[in-house]
């Protein structure tokens, strides 16, 4: 029974390690087109919006 645990918590880190490194690629590419300042101002609207819409 362990081993299963420990088999699928390895599977949970290394999906969200993947998805981790897709979602640095997505940011680098946003980077190099738009630029470092926008897509950092882009990012935390989208992440205020969220939370005024979750509270």
């Amino acid at each position: 029974m362990a081993s299963c645990n420990r088999s699928a918590t390895n599977q949970f880190w290394k999906e969200l390690i993947f998805y981790w490194k897709e979602t640095l690629f997505f940011l680098r590419s946003l980077v190099t087109k738009y630029g470092k300042d926008i897509v950092i101002n882009t990012v935390n609207k989208i992440v205020i919006n969220n939370l005024k819409e979750n509270e």
